[in-house]
């Protein structure tokens, strides 16, 4: 028998062996000309592996690889690629990129998901991945928690972390005894960031550096790692996810799930028994839960959510997404660019030494203009991620150009942002591999083209949280360089080369530097001291704050102490504001005949003041030990009412006759139902010995049978013209230099609220030593009232294109859109124009605000706004 004789006996075998071959290259390059029908430019991909080959056999890293495609097509508006094999239109062109992120942003909403909901409704289920009008929710839910007002808040916490790590690399330097000491930085600021999220998100206390295997660090760390068999697991999504979704492979180690739906569990729990109150994000999730989200300017509310405690978890860890991972890289590449340009670290340390003295502060911070154009240089070289996406969900088609062809996206089709290589484009950033700091400058920044520097994104579906990282990472640059010079040593990579092993963006070998310390080092201790006892008070659910009212402390003041302390009214001829309210106390006190007070109104109007000067007439002598003050950082639950309260209610006291002692209580409006049943019985059982007095915001969260029980007294918001006149009296007093511009700058940020005129008033003269307008916005964060009205006036005259310029440039500037649609309102209620156009503004403006807490705070409503108010105002001259 011949060959031909034995291969035509195995002809039907070779034919079924050679339609599976067939059958197996069709399945695996069956839209391997999605492009080329198109007609785009792509690089041709692999069977199975698409583009990632090299990435999969760890020859080259992702940033690499995505970075020779760019420079292959650079000159097209986009590129075709495969990831695996799925195809991705990669948008090279800044203005196209302009279009999908901003301007046409309802074609492009979410953000694409192989990881089922069903399977890891951890990972699934956060915010990065949720879709549609869940999405908008959730962002609106989530937004308050990163307002100029909440960062401040969490600021403290922050520094506390700050002052941990620098104390203990100096604890460390000191032990080892060495000249210079090597230390991996990664495993640094991985360990500094996982105690900011602790905290700041959970309200935990963890200390990582020592206690390196808390379990709250390892979680993290795991959480993050997207090497190994997780990166497996992604490219099984990648490839074959039905099969994968059917298996119920999550993505998410399941010992972390686990983990951090205890520890959110665990929280939840004890928040709803014990009544506790933390600014959190957690919080926020609960009150959503609860009842409604606020409407910051109009003071509406937008639709109650349904979430689950899974809901909840599934968004806490975003912030070990976000903040674990990205933060760390951040400093490690901004340590490591110092280290190798020591006139750039000199620099910026001479910085630090001339605005911090022996305290770090929030407004100091916002303040330091070269700390932020180093920390820009590092974002533009190696940003958080490399690239972006954004999935088409209806048809989009951008018309042909010279010959540039026609490009169409359809349902389903997926777009990527290449952050990573348009921030390295020669044409965008000359010299693109070069770390210049000056690029950033007040002058050089406004050069740089739109939509070209986006290491948080753009648009609508921008980093929720890249104002928290940006000062997390702010903060332990400026504890870490205040005390240590950064040192290249011999394992320090020298140039970076990416490592090849995963996609988390770190060089290899690690991030190794050497550390010496500054021979005129300062510590910056005592603020940050004060600031570790404040948290301790409004982290330790177990025990309220209560204060000693003899007009003096057992701690040692600060030199520099609160001026909204030093200037308390003592007496009720010093009061500012709400005569009326402030007569029928005097009348309680002339009569003697105190009943339980309810005091309601907006904060800084004077509520616990004017409470407190009643109490020192009513006393006298007495009245160090028979006042109860429990301020606003304390948690107050069923078990405080029932000992703290009622401890100092059954305490003997010596008053003078027909007098009795007094309760405080603070946010009362904050207090659990359970916990306000509770102190209505104790109200009735010591009514005979004690007082009430409960300041809130909103008199309608407390429970009537409390109310029934209280004369209610209600304050006003402050006119700007009293806080003015207490302005200028401190300013006398302090000897302030300032500008009338500076001063009404002040009492426009404050809000009628005069604790805050007061802070922004010591903040801006202890940054600058001067008040003028402009140190005042940069110390409250806040979008300039002047640019807005002459954007407003632009709008007046029908000038959309002047009033669009002025819009850009506060979103480029990073302003919230919940802090400047917030600024139009309240500048457009004071501009003189006419009364039914300044009606029908407002109205606009109303509208655009509802639709930003519904999530769409994007560049493109402001623009609508604009375009509408010019609109309004040609219709109203015609």
């Amino acid at each position: 028998m011949g060959v031909w004789d034995v291969l035509w006996s195995y002809s039907d075998w070779l034919l079924i062996l050679g339609l599976l071959l067939f059958a197996a290259h069709t399945l695996v390059t069956w839209n391997h000309d999605f492009f080329s029908k198109k007609g785009l430019p792509y690089t041709k991909p692999w069977p199975i592996f698409g583009n990632m080959v090299q990435v999969v056999l760890k020859r080259a890293s992702f940033a690499d690889v995505l970075l020779r495609m760019y420079r292959k097509h650079k000159g097209h508006r986009v590129m075709g690629m495969f990831q695996m094999t799925l195809p991705i239109t990669v948008v090279n062109d800044p203005e196209l990129l302009k279009r999908i992120v901003v301007k046409d942003f309802d074609h492009f909403v979410d953000h694409y998901s192989i990881i089922p909901p069903e399977v890891d409704p951890l990972f699934a289920g956060n915010l990065f991945f949720l879709k549609g009008q869940r999405w908008r929710d959730m962002r609106a839910t989530l937004s308050p928690a990163f307002t100029s007002s909440k960062m401040k808040n969490m600021f403290l916490l922050l520094s506390k972390c700050g002052q941990q790590m620098g104390d203990f690399l100096e604890e460390t330097f000191k032990k080892q005894g060495k000249d210079v000491h090597s230390i991996e930085m990664k495993d640094l600021f991985t360990r500094f960031t996982n105690d900011v999220i602790a905290s700041t998100a959970f309200g935990v206390t963890v200390d990582s550096l020592k206690n390196p295997n808390n379990e709250f660090y390892l979680a993290g760390k795991e959480l993050t790692n997207f090497n190994g068999l997780r990166s497996l697991v992604f490219m099984g999504y990648t490839m074959c996810s039905r099969l994968m979704k059917f298996l119920r492979i999550p993505f998410t180690p399941p010992e972390v799930s686990k983990f951090i739906y205890s520890l959110v569990n665990d929280t939840l729990r004890t928040r709803e028994r014990e009544g506790i109150v933390r600014p959190d994000m957690i919080h926020l999730l609960m009150e959503a839960r609860k009842e409604t989200v606020s409407d910051g300017v109009s003071g509406g509310k937008i639709a109650k959510l349904d979430l689950t405690d899974e809901d909840i978890t599934a968004q806490a860890t975003v912030f070990f997404l976000a903040g674990f991972d990205t933060a760390s890289t951040l400093l490690c590449f901004a340590s490591y660019f110092l280290a190798l340009n020591e006139d750039v670290q000199d620099r910026l340390q001479a910085e630090i030494d001339l605005v911090f003295d022996d305290e770090v502060t929030y407004e100091k911070v916002h303040s330091m203009k070269y700390l932020d154009m180093v920390i820009s240089e590092s974002l533009r070289l190696y940003p958080p991620v490399i690239a972006v996406d954004r999935v088409c969900e209806k048809p989009f088609s951008i018309p042909a150009s010279g010959d540039q062809p026609a490009i169409t996206f359809n349902k389903g089709d997926l777009a990527w942002i290449p952050i990573y290589c348009l921030h390295r484009d020669e044409d965008y950033f000359p010299d693109p591999e070069r770390f210049d700091p000056e690029r950033f400058n007040e002058e050089n920044k406004k050069n740089i083209k739109p939509f070209t520097y986006l290491p948080f994104g753009l648009g609508p579906r921008s980093c929720i949280g890249n104002r928290f990282a940006l000062m997390e990472t702010k903060v332990a640059l400026i504890h870490l360089l205040a005390r240590f010079n950064l040192k290249v040593i011999d394992r320090t990579p020298i140039p970076i080369r990416l490592n090849k092993k995963g996609f988390n963006v770190a060089p290899e070998g690690g991030f190794w530097l050497g550390l010496t310390l500054r021979n005129n080092h300062y510590k910056m201790s005592e603020e940050v001291e004060c600031m570790v006892i404040d948290e301790e008070e409004t982290t330790d659910s177990s025990s309220l704050k209560d204060k000693s009212l003899a007009g003096t402390s057992s701690k040692p003041k600060h030199h520099n102490s609160p001026w909204i302390e030093k200037y308390r009214p003592q007496t009720f001829r010093d009061i500012v504001g709400n005569e009326n309210t402030v007569e029928r106390l005097e009348e309680f006190a002339k009569h003697g005949n105190v009943p339980n007070i309810i005091l309601s109104g907006p904060p800084g109007v004077g509520k616990t003041t004017t409470i407190l000067c009643l109490a020192r007439i009513m006393l006298g002598p007495a009245f160090s030990s028979a006042v109860l003050e429990l301020n606003a950082s304390s948690e107050r639950g069923i078990e405080v009412v029932r000992t703290k309260i009622k401890m100092f209610a059954q305490q003997k006291v010596t008053l003078p006759h027909g007098r009795h002692k007094i309760v405080i209580l603070d946010e009362a409006d904050s207090m659990t139902d359970g916990a306000q049943q509770a102190l209505r019985r104790t109200m009735e059982l010591f009514s005979n010995t004690t007082r009430f007095a409960l300041a809130c915001n909103n008199s309608d969260k407390i429970i009537e049978p409390i109310q029934s029980r209280c004369a209610m007294l209600r304050y006003g918001r402050l006119s700007d013209a009293q806080i003015l006149a207490k302005v200028i009296e401190v300013c006398q007093k302090e000897q302030v230099s300032y500008t009338e511009d500076g001063l009404e700058a002040v009492v426009f940020t404050s809000q009628g609220d005069m604790r805050q005129a007061l802070n922004n008033l010591q903040s801006t003269h202890n940054g600058f030593g001067h008040v003028n307008s402009e140190n005042v916005f940069k110390v409250c964060d806040e979008p300039h009232p002047l640019l807005i009205k002459e954007m407003l006036l632009h709008c007046v005259d029908g000038d959309l294109d002047k009033a669009y310029k002025i819009i850009g440039h506060m979103w480029k500037l990073g302003y919230a859109a919940e802090d400047i649609i917030g600024n139009i309102f309240r500048v457009c209620k004071t501009l003189e124009m006419d009364s039914m156009l300044k009606l029908a503004f407002m109205k606009e403006i109303g509208h655009t605000h509802l639709r930003i807490v519904d999530g769409v705070n994007s560049l493109l409503q402001m623009t609508g706004l604009l375009a509408r108010l010019c609109q309004t105002s040609s219709v109203s001259s015609s």
